[in-house]
């Protein structure tokens, strides 16, 4: 056997150990009130890269390498309480269903001034557009 030879069985001999190095975690996101999927939601494990946003049926799946210890899920929505969850080390594949609540907001009261010399500039532009069209 030559040297690349002796690589490519060294390769192959190391990939199921590369796939079994791995923990899953996967699930659904829904509302906590209708059971309805929600889509476009952020699921990661806090203090790492790793992420994903749901599909539009909710479902989300994220890979770890294994032996990374404890981690904790993040799931968070725009309107929605964000909902934190601890992983089970020892386990390499894990479904976390989670039903997001939603997030009570108070009252918002938007007000705008506007000046005379805006008006006067709005008014000036108009002016000068009608000359350009006629």
């Amino acid at each position: 056997m030559n040297t690349r030879q002796i690589f490519i069985v060294f390769i192959l001999y190391l990939i199921p150990f590369a796939l079994f190095a791995q923990r899953t975690v996967s699930g659904r996101i829904t509302d906590a009130e209708n059971s309805e999927p929600v889509s476009g939601a952020s699921v990661f494990f806090t203090g790492t890269t790793v992420g994903a946003t749901t599909d539009i049926s909710g479902n989300y799946r994220l890979v770890l390498p294994a032996g990374d210890g404890s981690h904790r899920l993040a799931v968070s929505h725009v309107g929605y309480q964000p909902v934190f969850r601890d992983i089970e080390p020892e386990k390499i594949s894990q479904t976390i269903n989670v039903a997001l609540q939603l997030q009570e907001i108070e009252e918002v009261t938007v007000t705008a001034k506007s000046s005379v010399l805006c008006r006067r500039a709005v008014f000036y532009l108009y002016k000068r557009i009608m000359i350009i069209l006629l």
